[in-house]
């Protein structure tokens, strides 16, 4: 990404006056077909909860919906840790990270994002996620977004309390029927400069 491109999400909260190739969606379904050994490697075209795509990172709408509009932001390469990911992957996350918090700020209100990179499932010593490989932890490289929110917020008809707001956030492994998912991830959509494509023809 080009320090231009920074300077244009920045100044324009999200907005653009067109599409921008960087940042990628399908303009249609996808159905759910995940990797069998990382849930993380599974490519956006067999993820219906992709929100967006760039060459080197997928941002998935989080499972846990305990705020409104949490992500996950995973390398499209098994990358095992932070210090393993290229000098264009680093830039990529940043440059798309800058993009998704200013969507959360103007699609929700969010008064600000948490970040985390933790891989500690990898390392557990019963039903490690992903699973070792030849014996050894196989972390994935992934970061949880977290919109936080001051006051209590209405999204399709749900209501989200940021009961700790101020403090770090308790994940309640809050989920959310399909209509609502589908509501929040076209919202952050909406706040993007999407290129839309259509999805890959199955083989």
């Amino acid at each position: 990404m080009t320090s231009d491109r920074e300077q244009t999400v920045a100044m324009e909260h999200g907005q653009a006056s067109g599409p921008d190739p960087w940042l990628r969606a399908y303009s249609a379904a996808v159905g759910f077909v995940p990797d069998p050994v990382c849930i993380t490697c599974t490519p956006p075209e067999a993820d219906p909860d992709v929100i967006v795509f760039t060459e080197h990172w997928k941002v998935v709408l989080h499972p846990d919906q305990t705020m409104a509009g949490a992500c996950l932001i995973g390398s499209r390469r098994h990358a095992p840790k932070i210090s393993a990911l290229t000098t264009d992957e680093a830039t990529d996350f940043f440059s798309l990270y800058a993009a998704v918090e200013l969507a959360l700020e103007q699609s929700f209100g969010a008064d600000l994002v948490n970040l985390s990179c933790l891989r500690n499932w990898a390392y557990r010593d019963v039903d490690p996620d992903p699973p070792r490989l030849d014996g050894h932890p196989n972390p994935h490289v992934h970061w949880h977004v977290a919109p936080r929110y001051r006051m209590s917020i209405t999204v399709a008809g749900q209501t989200f309390t940021d009961a700790e707001f101020g403090d770090e956030l308790t994940w309640t492994g809050r989920r959310l029927e399909h209509r609502v998912r589908r509501d929040i991830i076209d919202r952050i959509r909406r706040s993007l400069p999407i290129a839309f494509e259509p999805p890959p023809t199955p083989p």
